[in-house]
């Protein structure tokens, strides 16, 4: 218990409820376990429950999310819960505190991503940027080419199979085209195995599709995050159905940021062109 905190139970929710919010006074109230110490959270009844600052750092938490929530609510893409009325200090009790819509749902447990084995396929300029963003997170990180970089700074390994059954996620980021078509099949998959994750950001015929569905719904395979796939803008229907597969478009580019620097690129190549110039992008 920290030496500023204020110490709350149920009893003293139920006469704050009594003296603050009769309707509520009879509803049951019970602790809900949190490893926190900022906040003890109280369910009060099937719908509602209760935020009580433990201490006077989380006070003004709580106060930015009565202003900020219910504004935010209607606009974010998963459900938040909203207050739904202000407590006032009392009984003892030094800080104001919320009553809040009760959301249902298991905080499922997730996977670790730092420190864990990645395998890249294809070091490209992209897979380098992978990568990167990989060490930051202290991630092993080893990959598959067709051939090996003398001077890139991570281990190459010559089997694209022997890769995957080393590796905790396989993040696929090489050139699409004849010699790749199928390149992860069910051989590649049964190596990541069912606590792998496949990672798909660089062409959907990489990947043999109906291997991946078969691997997914056989539990042979962890999951998968996809932005490409085979026969685009058409996507396998067993895929929405998994509760272990993430879909999304291919919109690594949508950003303010690169779409303003894609549009000064065209003006800077056209300018180049009718001045004479080489272009600064030009195609083969």
């Amino acid at each position: 218990m920290h030496r500023d905190e204020a110490p709350t139970d149920a009893e003293l929710v139920r006469r704050l409820l009594r003296t603050q919010f009769p309707q509520w006074a009879d509803l049951p109230v019970e602790r809900v376990p949190s490893a926190g110490t900022d906040n003890a959270l109280y369910r009060l009844g099937d719908d509602l429950v209760v935020r009580m600052p433990r201490r006077p750092a989380a006070v003004p938490q709580i106060e930015k999310e009565r202003e900020w929530l219910p504004r935010l609510a209607p606009h974010l893409p998963v459900l938040v819960p909203v207050p739904v009325a202000k407590g006032m200090p009392g009984e003892g009790y030094p800080w104001s505190w919320s009553v809040s819509a009760w959301l249902e749902g298991d905080m499922g447990l997730t996977r670790k991503f730092s420190g864990s084995k990645v395998g890249i396929l294809g070091l490209g300029r992209i897979g380098q940027a992978i990568a990167r963003r990989c060490a930051a997170f202290d991630c092993e990180i080893a990959w598959h080419g067709p051939r090996p970089k003398p001077n890139a700074p991570y281990r190459f390994v010559a089997s694209l199979v022997d890769l995957a059954k080393e590796s905790d996620f396989l993040v696929l980021s090489c050139p699409g085209g004849a010699a790749t078509r199928s390149l992860v099949d069910r051989s590649v998959l049964d190596a990541l195995g069912p606590e792998g994750i496949l990672i798909n950001v660089s062409r959907g015929s990489v990947v043999d599709e109906a291997a991946l569905v078969a691997a997914l719904a056989e539990s042979r395979l962890g999951g998968a995050a996809l932005d490409v796939f085979v026969d685009e803008p058409r996507v396998p229907p067993a895929l929405f159905a998994m509760d272990n597969v993430v879909l999304q478009p291919h919109v690594a580019s949508a950003t303010v940021e690169t779409r303003g620097a894609m549009g000064d690129l065209v003006i800077n190549n056209l300018r180049n062109h009718f001045a004479g110039q080489k272009v600064v992008t030009p195609v083969a």
